[in-house]
């Protein structure tokens, strides 16, 4: 009896003494399994009313005939370059080193709006013979596209600005800007032209 005493004692201190080793280490595991617990539940609530939103969402859109959804969705109709599309003299040294574009989207009532798409911006000059007429592309974005919406007291336009004064040498002459503007809603694409004075 006495000698099963003594197993047993020595079992509890062996015991004690290894918790005493671990318990830190337990107890830190139980503390970042309990806040990992606590992010996984808010996450799970914030599932849960994304959820919920979607339903409803879904529910409403269901109870719209799509030809009628598709009708009063207002849309890219047409694109216009503003007048004051142009050259400018950013240091006044008499010399243009900006090519500033005034891009309007146009829906059906000829209304400027705001159309979620790319855009290609492309500079040239018609006098030179064909293969260097084009004198400089860009491409903008649609994240770029939605940086650079502007507006002043009567209308709303995109404004792009361009660094041009690498590539123009003369003061003076006609060139061509060409934008070409790929609606992302529809698909469709549009393109206009505007001559400008150097």
């Amino acid at each position: 009896m006495k000698k099963y005493l003594l197993i047993l004692v020595v079992c509890i201190s062996m015991a004690v003494v290894g918790c005493q080793d671990r318990c830190p280490l337990v107890l830190e595991e139980n503390k970042t399994l309990s806040e990992q617990n606590l992010q996984l539940k808010k996450d799970l609530d914030q599932a849960q009313l994304e959820n919920l939103q979607l339903t409803r969402q879904l529910m409403n859109l269901g109870g719209i005939p799509p030809e009628v959804r598709l009708e009063n969705i207002i849309t890219v109709e047409d694109i216009e370059l503003a007048k004051r599309t142009g050259l400018f003299d950013k240091d006044y040294n008499n010399a243009n080193e900006m090519l500033i574009v005034y891009l309007k989207t146009i829906d059906k009532y000829g209304d400027s709006i705001k159309g979620s798409g790319s855009v290609d911006v492309e500079l040239w000059d018609l006098s030179l013979p064909t293969e260097q007429a084009k004198l400089k592309s860009w491409h903008i974005s649609p994240e770029e596209l939605k940086e650079n919406w502007a507006g002043a007291m009567m209308t709303s336009y995109y404004r792009f600005t361009f660094d041009v004064a690498d590539i123009l040498k003369e003061n003076e002459g006609i060139l061509t800007v060409k934008v070409r503007f790929l609606d992302y809603l529809t698909g469709k694409d549009f393109e206009k032209q505007r001559t400008i004075e150097r």
